[in-house]
């Protein structure tokens, strides 16, 4: 059975955020998630949320051109 469980790293220095935790939940591993969502948000590895911010804004450009059509 796929875990939905995943584990992501947030760090304040860059270059640590891009590791990956090898971390067992029951004795499964973990996937990683680069771009993990969660409460339909998505944080960036610096919490800029410009991942986020972009997926919405593509989301409603796209919502903007159907309806001016």
């Amino acid at each position: 059975m796929p875990l939905k469980q995943a584990s992501s790293v947030f760090h304040l220095h860059t270059g640590s955020a891009k590791r990956e935790l090898h971390a067992l939940l029951n004795g499964q591993r973990l996937n990683h998630d680069h771009f993990p969502v969660y409460l339909n948000v998505t944080p960036d590895r610096a919490l800029s949320f410009k991942t986020h911010l972009s997926k919405k804004t593509a989301f409603s450009e796209s919502i903007c051109i159907f309806l001016s059509h």
